[in-house]
């Protein structure tokens, strides 16, 4: 049995690029932030979102009638 070279040339295969062991991963969307108090009067605050808390003595409730804690600007409501 004869074996001929491949047509179109006598030079040698190159060898294949290793892969890259990490390919970058993609990023996850960053967490959603906080509602935060926008402005005040007497009756409540609106929130950064564009929702209005009533206020009832020192707390904040939020329009499903849940109470907020309030920590500096940022609002926790339920």
């Amino acid at each position: 049995m004869i074996v001929l070279p491949p047509a179109g040339g006598s030079k040698p295969a190159q060898p294949l690029a290793p892969a890259t062991p990490d390919t970058p991963a993609i990023a996850a969307p960053a967490a959603p932030q906080p509602p935060q108090v926008a402005r005040c009067d007497a009756g409540g605050c609106w929130d950064s979102s564009g929702q209005r808390l009533n206020r009832a003595g020192n707390q904040l409730v939020n329009p499903q009638g849940g109470l907020c804690t309030q920590q500096g600007t940022v609002l926790s409501c339920p």
